[in-house]
């Protein structure tokens, strides 16, 4: 009887210490588990900074060299309006202080940013916005690389179990293309 009892308390503990094992490899199976889900998902959020980027890149170039278009635009018809004024005053026998009045009242409808300037704001701001493209692009690449080193590290795939695959960095090939930028005004 009292082997029965210690034949008994060999087989329970055996099962607690097998129990606890299997524990133990259940809880580190789901912690490598939840290491690559957390990899997984830096690259899914890198890759939506990336498009949501160059969704912004899409919108803001419009709007840039609209405004550059319409700072040139002014400039031209007040150049225009300036010439006509200063001609108009001197060849109708006007005074040449008549023609600086009215070119000065010209000159004050000129807008206090020339297109020179919106040219170079324009291509700085793309020039910022292609190297924050760049950035992220960089940072999805890192994330890729972390999250593949990580599920084909020989303990974590025998954990995995294959159910994770690789995924591949960016290059600029297979990356949208940056849209084609004109400046070409109509001045009519």
């Amino acid at each position: 009887m009292v082997e029965a009892k210690k034949v008994l308390a060999i087989i329970i503990a055996c099962a607690l210490v097998i129990g606890a094992g299997f524990g133990i490899v259940a809880l580190i199976g789901i912690s490598i588990k939840n290491g690559a889900i957390t990899r997984e998902e830096q690259c899914n959020a890198s890759l939506s900074n990336i498009d949501s980027q160059q969704k912004k890149r899409n919108e803001l170039i419009g709007n840039l060299v609209e405004t550059v278009k319409a700072g040139a635009s002014h400039e031209h018809r007040t150049m225009l309006d300036t010439i006509a004024q200063r001609n108009s005053g001197i060849t109708e026998g006007g005074t040449i202080e008549n023609a600086a009045v009215s070119i000065q009242a010209v000159a004050e409808q000129y807008p206090s940013i020339t297109a020179t300037e919106l040219f170079k704001d324009n291509m700085t701001a793309l020039q910022k916005l292609e190297q924050e493209i760049f950035n992220y692009r960089e940072a999805y690449n890192a994330a890729v690389k972390q999250y593949n080193t990580y599920i084909r590290n020989p303990w974590n795939a025998l954990f995995l179990g294959g159910e994770f695959e690789r995924l591949d960095m960016l290059n600029y090939e297979s990356n949208h293309e940056a849209p084609e930028v004109s400046y070409e005004i109509s001045y009519e």
